[in-house]
């Protein structure tokens, strides 16, 4: 791997590991905004739920679309969760403060939530230049390639010295075909969403430029050690 001078973060599942449910609480919520939102029972809600992601990127997405939904309504009831089910993590506060160069985050739930869930893990959100949320992208999610190219133009990215860690490998694939390194964080209890074979493209194409771990800490500690 080149050297790497900026490292670009997704936040659920990705800084945090999925077997600790929050981002399952996130999902569990918007299903039960859209049965709110049109009447329709649980489990066609679910049925929505997952239509919508597949084919706008973000549920979200598809009731703007669809339904005229408003998104902060939408996204202020998608985050009523409970966060005390992340566990403080002061070996990535650690990490992340080793590590050197530019750190962004990048996400498809809000600013509000990434600082909520820094919040919880006890990282300091001064490691990171920014954060570029769903708002900050008018409500156009990853894995759309225009939120991409706009985030590197914005901020001056060379993509062959970038990573982008993420747990989706439907959202870390056009960041290959940008150029940029990927680290894929995958723990093994994330829930394959909008379905397996949507949500799994082939990044074997781009396997120079990819690494993968179970765990996103553990991978900085490997390669920046105290």
């Amino acid at each position: 791997m080149a050297e790497i001078k900026v490292w670009i973060f997704d936040v659920d599942d990705t800084l945090y590991p999925a077997s600790s449910g929050l981002f399952r609480q996130v999902r569990e919520r918007i299903r039960e905004t859209i049965a709110h939102a049109l009447g329709v029972p649980p489990g066609q809600a679910d049925e929505i739920q997952r239509a919508y992601a597949r084919e706008y990127g973000t549920s979200l997405k598809g009731m703007m679309e669809r339904h005229g939904m408003d998104p902060v309504a939408f996204l202020d009831e998608a985050h009523r969760v409970d966060y005390t089910t992340l566990s403080p993590d002061p070996g990535l506060e650690r990490a992340l403060a080793r590590l050197p160069g530019r750190k962004l985050l990048f996400t498809n739930g809000t600013a509000s939530h990434a600082r909520n869930v820094l919040d919880r893990l006890g990282v300091d959100p001064g490691h990171f230049e920014t954060i570029i949320d769903i708002v900050d992208n008018g409500f156009v999610p990853k894995p759309a390639g225009q939120v991409y190219d706009r985030l590197l133009a914005r901020f001056g990215i060379d993509p062959a010295g970038a990573l982008l860690a993420e747990d989706s490998p439907r959202n870390l694939r056009p960041a290959l075909e940008r150029g940029l390194y990927g680290l894929l964080v995958e723990d093994g209890a994330r829930e394959d969403f909008p379905g397996g074979g949507v949500d799994a493209p082939d990044l074997e194409p781009f396997a120079a430029r990819l690494e993968r771990t179970s765990c996103l800490r553990t991978w900085l500690d490997a390669r920046f050690p105290a």
